[in-house]
């Protein structure tokens, strides 16, 4: 099985997500990944409903569930979903299909329901 191994990143200082094609940096140049000024989120190889790529950060909500909104968080070598509390839910692909509804930096709300 092949996946695509991608990150994106929330700039702390710009307050924007950022991708590398949102770069005009070399693309040989390094990527961000231990930045204090940058936070990592990796690909989680899924997209959602819509065709959206999830990303770890993302907010989802199952669509065969009535539980959520979820944060997606890497935990011991799975995306799982993560309630508002703390909470574990099992791994991403138990609760597929879902919808991305935003991620934690600019739709933190959405976890507040």
């Amino acid at each position: 099985m092949n996946r695509e191994i991608k990150f994106r990143f929330w700039s702390k200082i710009s307050k924007a997500m950022k991708t590398r094609k949102d770069s005009d940096a070399d693309p040989y140049s390094p990527l961000p990944l231990n930045s204090p000024n940058y936070i990592t989120m990796q690909f989680t190889g899924l997209q959602d409903s819509d065709g959206n790529d999830i990303y770890e950060g993302d907010i989802v909500k199952p669509q065969q569930n009535p539980k959520g909104p979820f944060l997606i968080s890497y935990v011991e070598g799975c995306f799982v979903l993560e309630d508002p509390l703390g909470s574990k839910h099992g791994i991403l692909l138990k609760w597929k299909p879902v919808k991305v509804l935003g991620n934690e930096f600019e739709d933190r709300e959405l976890l507040d329901t």
